[in-house]
């Protein structure tokens, strides 16, 4: 069962990807080749749930060469961390991140990632992607909106 729910939620990934970039082809915008000194903001979309515990937030995002500060703009919970950053097409993009929480007194690490389809060169839409955190369930999924500034 967890592998046919596993497969499933891909393909659906898949398929909203496909979706997405096709609607940016249309419209021939660019994600940076760089987000070092770029400002994003991220609009986590959903009902808030165990899998999206963060949903209707907006996240502002400070990227350095290597590092990042993370800003809840609602509740003002900053975290930092790593990245990178690939540019697979000038459309599509994914920002791979490990950030440093402090959970009940102990340091922990998340990991996740955001797949970037742009639909303008300063907007578009996301896929975040955990893959083991600090908030359960330590893997989910879900989408939203970024804006550079």
């Amino acid at each position: 069962m967890c592998l046919i729910y596993k497969l499933l939620k891909r393909l659906i990934v898949t398929t909203i990807l496909l979706i997405l970039s096709a609607t940016a082809l249309a419209s021939e915008c660019q994600l940076p080749k760089k987000l070092v000194g770029k400002v994003m903001i991220l609009h986590i979309y959903g009902i808030i749930s165990p899998s999206n515990p963060l949903a209707n937030q907006v996240i502002e995002m400070h990227f350095d060469r290597q590092t990042y500060l993370l800003k809840n703009l609602q509740t003002g919970a900053k975290f930092m961390g790593k990245y990178t950053y690939r540019r697979f097409e000038s459309d599509l993009a994914e920002l791979r991140v490990e950030e440093q929480k402090v959970a009940n007194n102990i340091n922990k690490v998340a990991y996740y990632t955001e797949t970037f389809v742009c639909q303008t060169n300063v907007t578009g839409y996301y896929i975040f992607s955990a893959i083991a955190g600090v908030m359960r369930p330590l893997e989910r999924q879900n989408t939203g909106r970024y804006f550079f500034r």
